[in-house]
């Protein structure tokens, strides 16, 4: 039998965006990704951050931060960059 893990919370937050954003996305505009993809997130934003959300989700850590389950990531348009705070609660 396959045991059931409880996954912790994971938020994204946009903390900062330069240019006109197509999809709209402002900064403090926050989104649960702890499931499925959230709705009103842009799918090409989702797409960069996935990899970040996926290590936190699971106790990861990415080598790079200095305070521990937390993730910067930017969207892929160089005209408009979105950064995105990617956080594990608990």
């Amino acid at each position: 039998m396959t045991e059931e893990r409880e996954t912790p919370r994971v938020t994204l937050e946009i903390v900062s965006q330069k240019g006109e954003c197509p999809s709209g996305h402002k900064v403090g505009q926050k989104f649960d990704v702890s499931g499925a993809t959230p709705g009103g997130l842009c799918p090409s934003a989702y797409h960069s951050a996935y990899p970040a959300i996926f290590a936190l989700k699971f106790g990861g850590q990415l080598p790079w931060e200095e305070k521990e389950g937390t993730a910067h990531i930017a969207c892929p348009d160089p005209e408009n960059p979105v950064v995105m705070k990617i956080t594990r609660e608990g």
